[in-house]
């Protein structure tokens, strides 16, 4: 079952690179949602094809896989994306995936990728500013002023810097401030859900790689017991408090 599910998830990237729109958007559940970036505005299965036009259609876009671990119904994923936009201005931009997958169907998809460092990095190369007029033209051709502007808000809206500190107190430190009070850790793979004291109790060392901040979450790549793993934290806007905490471990 794990690897039907790994295999379902992996056929988005492989129709992308194949620029296969029908069978894209077939992977999709009818009430499917997705967040590219998470901290942009959703979008819902009816408005695929206008995703799919501005975002995948204009543009190569290849996976490179880092990690991949599954569950039941769910699959985290470490990668490293490589797009080259119309004009041949190539940009990478690695990404934490998070999958939920429903009768063999993707019902959600939330890539948590930085958004800012994408565009600052976009930029900074030879004819940028011919690609994001081009980007622009497409988002409010098929997403509306709306949809632009939900996407926009993802370079200024969120955690950012504070998540990434957040990462390094609690798992470099053991340091538990960061936690609501009555927040707990799930760990999808082991169906369990614990406090963030009973976690460390277990005497994992974490070895934490890259980290991403995206709206109000922030994810980390780690290593652990000669393990590697993905951890996810949602953050509050009002307190800046975590109040959920996912750890995807084999």
């Amino acid at each position: 079952m794990k690897t039907e599910i790994l295999e379902l998830v992996k056929n988005s990237p492989r129709l992308v690179a194949v620029h296969d729109k029908k069978n894209w958007v077939n992977l999709f559940s009818k009430d499917s949602i997705i967040a590219d970036p998470i901290g942009t505005r959703p979008v819902s299965h009816q408005n695929l094809p206008k995703f799919y036009e501005t975002f995948i259609a204009p543009n190569d876009i290849v996976f490179e896989e880092k990690i991949d671990i599954i569950t039941d119904n769910q699959v985290a994923r470490d990668v490293l994306i490589h797009t080259k936009l119309p004009g041949g201005l190539r940009v990478k931009v690695p990404a934490h995936l998070f999958y939920k997958v429903e009768k063999n169907k993707i019902q959600t998809m939330y890539a948590h990728w930085d958004l800012m460092a994408m565009v600052i990095q976009f930029l900074s190369k030879k004819g940028a500013l011919k690609e994001m007029v081009g980007l622009s033209t497409r988002l409010m051709k098929n997403l509306g002023l709306l949809g632009a502007l939900g996407f926009f808000k993802g370079m200024v809206w969120g955690i950012k810097g504070k998540g990434k500190k957040a990462v390094h107190k609690i798992f470099t430190k053991h340091d538990l401030r960061p936690f609501g009070p009555n927040t707990k850790i799930e760990l999808p793979v082991e169906k369990k859900s614990i406090t963030p004291k009973e976690f460390f109790n277990k005497g994992l060392d974490l070895d934490i790689g890259r980290i991403t901040s995206a709206g109000w979450y922030t994810t980390f790549s780690f290593k652990a017991d000669n393990k590697f793993g993905i951890g996810r934290l949602k953050f509050s806007p009002v307190n800046g408090k975590v109040t959920s905490a996912e750890i995807f471990l084999n």
